[in-house]
């Protein structure tokens, strides 16, 4: 059973298999026309409202949102081969994000977390680079520029920004420089963008979209589809598992992996928080959580020898899976239709 898992976890034909079924699962969702399934959600934003204008409902828009995930997917092997973040050359974070970014019924369709998603990696890569840099106010100034280019798409990402300050902390960049220059990177942007606003559109939208950093309702989770509340629920379960396992085997790590760790730990926490008291709502915080779910268990399973761990594995993929077909023959399910049967 070892041996199996030892295989699948390191052979490249899992690539290709992987990526044959991603690719059949698209065609699939997009003949059943899933891009339409999930509408965009309501925002505020001037800059993606008038993108969405030109693009809304187009079918190709479909296959560029299915290319940024194969793209992460990419991303994602290159970031745990560069910073070692396992301790094997494993396709387990390959695996772990396709599963849950092309199962995902929530995320068949184009909308902020397609933006948000490359923009995150540059964000992860960049500060990861500022390890215990002498000078990482470079660094802090990039990722700060990264957040405020997300926030035209999608200006909930501000509300990662007290996490994030916090990582700088963990990766042990922190100083009073990079703060600053952390900030001037987000305020930079926003201030071009309110420049635009202003000599070329109403410059009161540039304020309304704040509003949206306010909105904390109390979870409808009754009204949401069946197969997007129990895929919500499964990923924050094994999330959670695999930041316990993290902590209780951190002591095995680097110093560096720990801070890498502890980063990743933070956002997804944090990701989780946002999606709990905003589920109806929750924008690019289901990409935030996936993206760090991923990273988190591929580390966990890569490590783990066991054949607990091997028939875990196998039940994550199985079940993922499962909750795709059901997301293609039951899209409009939800809790409130058990009371209708």
């Amino acid at each position: 059973m070892n041996r199996f898992f030892s295989d699948i976890s390191r052979s490249h034909s899992t690539l290709f298999i992987s990526l044959f079924i991603s690719v059949a699962y698209a065609l699939l969702m997009y003949l059943k026309g899933g891009y339409y399934t999930y509408p965009t959600i309501e925002n505020t934003n001037p800059v993606w409202n008038s993108m969405t204008e030109i693009i809304s409902e187009t079918p190709w828009v479909y296959w560029i949102n299915f290319a940024v995930y194969l793209l992460g997917s990419r991303l994602v092997f290159k970031l745990n081969e560069h910073f070692g973040l396992s301790n094997s050359r494993s396709m387990l974070p390959f695996i772990f994000f396709i599963t849950l970014f092309i199962n995902n019924p929530a995320l068949n369709y184009f909308s902020e977390s397609t933006i948000i998603l490359p923009i995150l990696f540059f964000i992860i890569f960049t500060l990861f680079n500022s390890y215990q840099k002498d000078n990482p106010a470079r660094y802090t100034f990039l990722a700060g520029a990264a957040i405020g280019i997300g926030a035209i798409f999608w200006i909930r990402i501000l509300l990662y920004i007290p996490s994030l300050l916090i990582g700088l902390s963990i990766l042990r960049c922190i100083s009073f420089r990079s703060f600053i220059t952390f900030i001037l990177g987000v305020v930079s942007v926003l201030w071009c963008e309110f420049a635009y606003l202003y000599c070329f559109e109403n410059a009161e939208t540039f304020t309304i979209q704040f509003q949206e950093l306010k909105v904390f309702a109390i979870p409808v989770i009754t009204e949401l589809p069946f197969t997007t509340l129990i895929f919500g629920v499964t990923t924050i379960i094994i999330g959670i598992f695999s930041v316990i396992y993290q902590f209780a085997h951190s002591y095995q790590e680097k110093v560096r992996t720990q801070s890498y760790y502890g980063f990743i730990i933070l956002i997804a926490i944090t990701s989780c928080g946002l999606l709990i008291f905003n589920p109806n709502t929750p924008g690019a915080d289901i990409t935030i959580n996936n993206l760090c779910v991923a990273l988190l268990a591929s580390s966990s399973f890569s490590d783990a020898k066991t054949k607990f761990a091997t028939t875990m594995f196998l039940i994550i993929i199985i079940t993922y899976n499962l909750l795709f077909w059901g997301s293609i023959y039951l899209p409009d399910f939800t809790l409130n239709s058990f009371s209708e049967l």
